[in-house]
């Protein structure tokens, strides 16, 4: 198995859905990608700018792009290939790439972190702290609750694509209501089509620019049912997804 997983670079893996690439990602896509690869060191300041500035169409630059982290090798792939997966993991699903260590890594939210990380803290103070002075050993625990405020047990941490997704899969007809509600607008929704065939491709990516329009602590379960509470023909299943996902924050 490991001299198979080592035949398999990244490098080959981006040269075998070059073309798939190319004819799906969008414009907005891109530029996330130079920005983060610039930011790796994958790409120098000359390279993102000549991908963005010497190439007219959206295809172009999504040509230019992939080839340049190609030449690079595999750890350049490699990285592109993890970005892909946290930032469009439908088009991820998409051109059938398989998943990288490290992304799988990033989509755990901080609040599942930490709890673990509390707990682990509790049961070293537990050793610290002599039985006898339980006045002194209560202060730690006190100390505990702010951290509680800060993970964001009231109203959850801002949803991740992934979960972004789970609720795109339980609209229906009605979801360009839902961008409505949400404060996008027709150019919005326009450009969404233009770029995406797929319907529930279009659906998760209303919600993904729905979340990136809003600040950090901004676009949880909660807010974005709070956003649609007026809503009559919200599907019952969308009520029932952001009710648990909220719950199950709080119970964290």
């Amino acid at each position: 198995m490991q001299r198979g997983a080592a035949e398999d670079r990244a490098d080959e893996k981006l040269k075998r859905v070059r073309d798939e690439f190319v004819q799906r990602v969008s414009e907005e896509m891109i530029n996330q990608l130079l920005d983060k690869l610039l930011k790796d060191g994958v790409l120098q300041n000359e390279e993102k700018d000549s991908v963005r500035e010497k190439n007219l169409t959206p295809a172009n630059k999504a040509r230019s792009l992939i080839d340049a982290v190609i030449r690079k090798g595999h750890e350049a792939s490699m990285k592109m290939i993890a970005h892909l997966e946290s930032k469009d993991p439908m088009l991820f699903q998409q051109l059938g790439l398989s998943s990288t260590q490290p992304s799988q890594s990033d989509h755990l939210d901080d609040s599942e972190l930490k709890p673990k990380n509390r707990a682990h803290s509790a049961e070293r103070k537990k050793k610290i702290c002599p039985s006898e002075e339980k006045a002194a050993c209560k202060l730690p625990r006190q100390q505990d609750k702010p951290d509680g405020v800060k993970s964001g047990k009231t109203q959850g941490q801002d949803l991740s694509e992934m979960r972004l997704l789970q609720v795109a899969q339980q609209l229906g007809k009605e979801w360009k209501q839902v961008a409505i509600y949400l404060g996008l607008e027709t150019k919005d929704l326009e450009d969404i089509e233009e770029a995406e065939n797929s319907v529930k491709m279009r659906k998760l990516r209303m919600l993904v620019k729905w979340k990136r329009r809003r600040k950090p602590g901004q676009a949880t379960a909660y807010h974005l049912q709070k956003s649609l509470e007026g809503m009559e023909d919200l599907p019952h299943e969308v009520h029932e997804i952001l009710t648990d996902m909220i719950d199950n924050q709080a119970a964290k």
